[in-house]
């Protein structure tokens, strides 16, 4: 049984969503919305107060411009936690996360001759719902449907409650609606559980994607300043030179958003990252990477 917990920017869920949840999830459920019109609540304090209504033993965060298509997906869901080894499902996330701050999805380059994010999950573009992509990664669906990663996005995920009892989102350290899906991963991963990125959810993201803002910036430095002794972290093995062009890909990313900002990497990173960056940067010029 599935306690469905949604953060809604307006009073209350469009009708399309729950009928979309409510005509395929397949096991008994409940639909806790989070009326955050007022901007009253963080999503840290809003899925905190959904948590404390819930009574179910698997909670299911999930935004509030999603479809659900697949039949059944709350038993799959379910099925999933029958391995006491995991801890949380998610519909996309990376595979190895930095040590030098990023998007997670941004370790990822075209180039690269290895896989090092997950994701399944369709996009569609709010504004004009006709433009519709379904991004599978890896193109090849693992024969368990799904892949471990370390964190994973917060389009969907699920915890089951009784490991939700020893963490929460953390309303302390940040503000605002950035970081609560990646530090909830790393909270998992350190009570010593698996975090998975499932290709069997069918689930549709109806947005309209925007650019990383200052906020975002802002809420990333507190991350990577709280998990530091944690990262990098993987899920899966790479060799060392995989990690350098991860670490390496991480670093053009981030100063390129950091500079359509203003911000110089003086102003924004800690002395250890900047001497983190500068070997890397070292191991690039020679050809290591």
């Amino acid at each position: 049984m599935i306690s469905i917990i949604i953060c809604c920017r307006q009073h209350d869920i469009t009708e399309e969503q729950r009928q979309s949840i409510e005509s395929s999830i397949g096991t008994p459920h409940e639909i806790i919305v989070i009326d955050n019109s007022s901007n009253h609540h963080t999503i840290f304090s809003a899925y905190n107060e959904g948590v404390k209504r819930s009574q179910y033993e698997i909670l299911c965060f999930m935004h509030d411009d999603t479809l659900c298509h697949q039949q059944n997906w709350g038993q799959i869901l379910c099925g999933y936690f029958e391995n006491p080894q995991i801890g949380l499902v998610g519909i996309s996330g990376a595979l190895y996360l930095s040590s030098l701050p990023a998007p997670w999805w941004s370790i990822s380059n075209s180039s690269f001759d290895f896989q090092c994010i997950a994701q399944c999950v369709r996009d569609t573009n709010r504004k004009d719902r006709s433009i519709s992509r379904q991004s599978v990664i890896p193109v090849q669906e693992p024969l368990s449907g799904y892949t471990d990663v370390v964190v994973c996005d917060g389009i969907l995920l699920a915890i089951p409650k009784f490991l939700f009892r020893k963490i929460r989102f953390d309303e302390n350290t940040y503000s605002g609606f950035h970081f609560y899906d990646l530090d909830i991963s790393m909270q998992v991963r350190t009570q010593g559980y698996r975090s998975i990125a499932s290709y069997q959810l069918g689930i549709e993201h109806i947005s309209n994607p925007t650019g990383l803002n200052a906020s975002w910036i802002s809420e990333s430095k507190k991350f990577y300043q709280k998990w530091n002794f944690h990262l990098p972290s993987s899920a899966a093995h790479f060799s060392l030179r995989q990690k350098l062009k991860m670490q390496h890909n991480a670093l053009r990313v981030m100063n390129g958003l950091l500079g359509s900002h203003g911000i110089t990497s003086l102003q924004y990173y800690s002395k250890l990252q900047i001497l983190l960056a500068m070997y890397i940067r070292g191991m690039n010029k020679l050809g290591f990477i």
